[in-house]
């Protein structure tokens, strides 16, 4: 019964490839159904310019690995080429993000389930692109952690936040892990008053490294700035509306730094959801008042906390919105797609409850419309929708900015495990494309592989540059870096942008960008994307390294304490079958305790495709032998 049910998702996958052809942009506008990710794609970041990974939780999805499902794939963006990888631990909700080193360190997770997984909640599992390899650290935290936030700090460690050590809908005062540790270990785990004042909804609390090196903290309804050096907090003002962390599940981002802004970093949430008083988020097995019928917000807001420290309504959601994804794009907008329109983050395994779950999800009324978001445009004006997903892109879903510019998205499977059922598990990977997509790019031959912090300037030439372009103006050119981070939970982890201060010379030919500014804690080092930008159009990115290349020795040593076990990642596409499962604040609690301009045909859509895939294999050499 089992082997069937997974042939029927196999096969529903396929039906869906086949049908999203079909319909073309009655649905998905503006995307393209581009293959499928083998196993659900609960978590995602880019590899290389070639490749991205897939992780899901241990559950008996289609592809296989050492007699069992996998739940981690590297897939190929320019054949839709799968390899199954053998990590062991169960990353069920798992934080991640790259490290200084240009290594992918995901943290935690849950319990083993089955399918020969074992417990993940003390896991370190950190994936080399240089290598194809995960070293996996079984006990490599020393707090079990489920749904914990990463976020790369500035000498190339990352500081992992918060999260439970028991699997549930929200967090309990039992279950609840208030602290922060690091990777590599800087000594015991750290309590954090938030953390312990914000249950039940606490989990994936949001967290962004300030310009001053402090960490800006948004957990149920309250935000502080918490200094690292003194372990304290400054007290900021509670966001409005509704909380924004899991479940509740605002988009969130970090506003593209700039020049013109003295790079000042403002941090924009959109949407999420209130069930009113706190005692309605309920406890583990899921809300106590139903969900699925209550409209999420359309409530925007931002603040800089360095700055006024105070929250400004900014433009609101056209439609209302949870899980909602922002990725930065190289034209300096921003992608807000996915999600749902009703409802929480989460399920029931039982599809029972007083939460009413739609099959088993909390979320319901899925969102296909795509709206960019012009953080320069005037008040009012700054939403403008642009095409539509093809596919309901529900809980465990993710979204990354590829090298080429378009917007991978997969995943959506809020479910116990692989289900044909409504809403059914989606191993469908899908592009959306910009509006400067199909037009004449910037060459990107000229852009450095590696950027150090207040290092030299570079130039680059500029009829050269635009030699296959017809542009009227150069004044508007620059360079631009992006991290793409690491996307799970309707959040890029890690993610940033940044604008380099540049000048054109007087006769117009030449541009002159500036090195990094000399502050690691506005980006810190780690691998990113760096686009060439004329006219707003963008150039092919380039896989690139930030700062020093490798973790200080003060602190890399510090893993010698850790016992590893490197894993080869191996090959495998055929089905293997076995059966397990798993199961799925509010608002302030005080305790103390813890982007096309018209319609692209199919055939348009997949030569530039290939234009591009060579040209990113062509990229993906010249970056790893750097």
């Amino acid at each position: 019964m089992v082997q069937l049910l997974v042939r029927h998702a196999a096969l529903l996958s396929a039906v869906t490839l086949v049908l999203t052809a079909a319909l073309g942009m009655a649905r998905g506008k503006h995307s393209k159904t581009i293959g499928d990710s083998g196993v659900s794609a609960q978590m995602l970041f880019l590899a290389d310019p070639d490749h991205v990974v897939f992780m899901d939780k241990a559950e008996n999805n289609p592809l296989s690995i050492n007699g069992h499902p996998a739940w981690v794939a590297r897939y190929q963006l320019s054949s839709g080429r799968k390899q199954a990888m053998d990590v062991r631990t169960n990353t069920f909700c798992a934080g991640g993000a790259p490290a200084g080193d240009g290594r992918y360190v995901t943290t935690g997770g849950t319990a083993a389930l089955g399918y020969k997984s074992q417990d993940g909640g003390f896991a370190l599992n950190i994936y080399d692109p240089s290598t194809n390899t995960w070293e996996q650290n079984r006990h490599g935290m020393q707090t079990n952690r489920w749904y914990s936030s990463v976020e790369p700090m500035a000498d190339g460690s990352v500081i992992i936040v918060g999260g439970q050590n028991a699997g549930g809908y929200v967090s309990t005062q039992r279950t609840n892990e208030p602290s922060y540790e690091f990777y590599p270990s800087k000594g015991e785990p750290v309590h954090m008053g938030i953390l312990a004042r914000t249950v039940p909804v606490n989990l994936y609390p949001l967290t962004f490294l300030m310009s001053n090196g402090e960490l800006f903290v948004q957990s149920g309804r309250q935000a502080i700035l918490w200094n690292l050096d003194s372990a304290s907090e400054k007290a900021l003002p509670n966001i409005p509306d509704v909380p924004r962390p899991y479940p509740s599940s605002a988009g969130v981002a970090m506003m593209p730094m700039t020049p013109d802004n003295g790079y000042k970093q403002t941090i924009l949430f959109c949407g999420g959801i209130s069930l009113g008083r706190k005692a309605a988020w309920g406890a583990l097995s899921g809300p106590a008042v139903s969900t699925t019928d209550k409209v999420a917000s359309t409530s925007c807001q931002q603040i800089d906390p360095l700055g006024s420290g105070q929250w400004q309504a900014s433009d609101a959601l056209p439609e209302p919105r949870v899980m909602g994804m922002f990725v930065h794009l190289p034209d300096g907008t921003l992608f807000f797609g996915g999600g749902v329109k009703k409802g929480t983050a989460g399920y029931t395994a039982s599809g029972k409850g007083p939460g009413k779950p739609v099959g088993q999800s909390l979320g319901d009324d899925p969102a296909y419309t795509v709206q960019i978001y012009s953080p320069r445009a005037p008040a009012g004006s700054r939403w403008k929708a642009y095409g539509s997903l093809l596919n309901p892109r529900l809980y465990h879903s993710s979204a990354l900015l590829l090298p080429d510019g378009a917007i991978l998205i997969s995943g959506s499977n809020p479910n116990e495990d692989v289900t044909t059922a409504h809403w059914p598990t989606s191993y469908a990977v899908d592009k959306w494309y910009p509006p400067y997509y199909n037009m004449p790019r910037p060459s990107s031959d000229q852009l450095p592989t590696r950027l150090k912090y207040g290092g030299k300037s570079f130039t680059i030439d500029m009829a050269r540059a635009i030699a296959d372009m017809n542009i009227k103006s150069l004044d508007s050119a620059y360079v631009r870096i992006i991290r793409t981070g690491f996307s799970t939970h309707g959040v890029n982890w890690g993610q940033r942008s940044l604008q380099l201060k540049s000048q054109l010379s007087v006769d117009k030919r030449t541009l002159v960008v500036q090195g990094l500014p000399n502050n690691p804690n506005l980006f810190a080092p780690g691998p990113a994307l760096i686009f060439l930008v004329v006219d707003g159009v963008p150039s092919m990115g380039v896989f690139a390294h930030i700062g020093p290349k490798g973790i200080p020795a003060a602190v890399a040593n510090s893993m010698s304490k850790f016992a590893s076990l490197n894993q080869v990642s191996a090959e495998a596409d055929e089905p293997h079958v076995t059966s397990t499962g798993e199961g799925g604040g509010g608002e302030k609690d005080v305790s103390i305790s813890k982007r096309c301009t018209k319609d692209m045909p199919d055939s348009e859509l997949v030569q530039r495709d290939h234009v591009w895939e060579a040209v990113a294999a062509n990229v993906t050499a010249a970056a790893l032998s750097e």
